[in-house]
């Protein structure tokens, strides 16, 4: 003879269920965060590439008879980039001015570009500079870069995929980390070229290089009667997580005097040095990393 009850789930049962349902849902939590931190890089990405097309499109389409491009500015918290009229930021028309701020978690990593800027030509829709930016999840190493081809083109790759590789990488441009805080108001990068015994310098002075607290410098030096075209330039200068980050072109193409950079408030030995052939030597001092090859 029965009771009458109904068998059901104890409190203890209850518990353990709800346990292994919480602890499903936490562990599923945790396998997308990742995700949702790299679908938040590339809405990133693809709104950049879709404001650097809006400027190339602007400027195709003579929009107010002008040419168009983006400026970057790794200064402002976030990092932020600007669609702008005019053939440069500062002689730009700011009234039409779109502004553009990447997401909290994500930085630019780098910026190989003129001025931290790209422009392009009316009639043709090239860039007048080519170049690229590189973003980032904060935290991490791996970046997403867009790349400006001097054809115009805009392509998007990661490092490792068959589209990056095949992109020359050599010394023609090099990334070094530097760990010293520099004295911007007072000290100057000095480029050395040995010259076969008649050294010819070219001092950089960084107070009067400053473009947008960025150090940026594009000359050409007349060393042994031939011209050599040289590009410093910081991606960080004095950053409170990344230090200072130079970047250095030298194409050898162009290129047939080697030269040996320092900084003046460095003694303990030189930043990076060139031979004829472009071949690097680490730098000495005590502050600066192994070359990056870009």
């Amino acid at each position: 003879m029965t009771n009458g009850k109904q068998p059901g789930f104890t409190l203890m049962e209850i518990l353990v269920v709800v346990g292994i349902i919480s602890l499903l849902f936490g562990l599923g939590l945790l396998a997308f965060r990742p995700f949702e931190r790299e679908k938040v890089l590339e809405g990133a990405v693809n709104e950049l590439v879709a404001t650097l097309e809006e400027a190339q499109n602007n400027t195709l389409a003579s929009e107010n008879e002008s040419a168009w491009g983006v400026s970057f500015d790794i200064s402002a918290s976030p990092h932020a980039y600007t669609l702008f009229q005019g053939s440069s930021f500062q002689s730009r028309d700011p009234s039409f001015d779109k502004a553009h701020a990447v997401p909290l978690n994500i930085e630019f990593s780098s910026l190989n570009l003129q001025n931290n800027e790209i422009v392009f030509a009316r009639l043709t829709g090239f860039p007048v500079n080519s170049g690229d930016v590189g973003l980032r999840q904060k935290g991490e190493t791996q970046e997403t870069r867009v790349f400006v081809a001097a054809n115009g083109d805009i392509e998007t790759t990661n490092p490792g995929t068959p589209a990056d590789t095949s992109r020359v990488r050599d010394t023609r441009h090099i990334h070094l980390s530097y760990t010293r805080v520099i004295n911007t108001a007072n000290e100057v990068v000095t480029l050395t070229f040995p010259n076969q015994g008649s050294p010819v310098t070219k001092n950089i002075d960084i107070a009067s290089n400053l473009v947008g607290a960025q150090l940026f410098w594009e000359g050409t030096v007349s060393v042994g009667g031939q011209d050599q075209k040289v590009k410093v330039q910081t991606h960080f200068l004095n950053d409170a997580a990344q230090n200072t980050q130079f970047s250095v072109h030298r194409d050898k193409r162009v290129n047939t005097r080697g030269f040996t950079m320092t900084i003046s408030g460095d003694t303990t030995g030189n930043l990076v040095e060139y031979d004829d052939s472009g071949q690097i030597t680490n730098g000495n001092s005590l502050y600066v990393s192994t070359p990056a090859i870009q």
